[in-house]
């Protein structure tokens, strides 16, 4: 599996490589998926950087586990009103305990599918 994994990554990073030679010398304006509906990175200002991100209430949870206790926000969100939905970290992804548990197969078949989906959408549009 971890083979597997490897050849497609390595297959991710010449596709991009590829990518990026073709499309420079390209005159013919690139194909676009159906589902971005026209959107495309030309839609975005000269320098615009795309980016993540994500915060630690809403992975970890464990407010009162782990020899931790609950936090000002935790007291917070419990409050009603407080906040819309009345939402709190009481369930998580639970990467607090999640982090070093290995993948079962069928998600590593999912996720591997996604880079094959990721990947051909990319030479689409080249």
């Amino acid at each position: 599996m971890a083979a597997r994994s490897a050849v497609l990554l390595l297959l991710a990073l010449v596709a991009a490589a590829c990518h990026g030679v073709g499309a420079a010398g390209a005159g013919a304006s690139p194909r676009r998926p159906n589902w971005l509906g026209g959107l495309s990175r030309a839609s975005f200002p000269k320098g615009f950087v795309f980016g993540t991100a994500t915060s630690a209430y809403q992975v970890e949870g464990m407010a009162a586990g782990g020899g931790r206790g609950p936090s000002i926000w935790d007291a917070f969100a419990h409050v009603p009103g407080n906040i819309a939905g009345n939402q709190n970290a009481d369930v998580t992804t639970d990467q607090y305990h999640r982090y070093k548990v290995l993948p079962h197969p069928e998600q590593t078949e999912a996720h591997l599918l996604v880079l094959e989906i990721i990947i051909t959408s990319m030479l689409e549009i080249s």
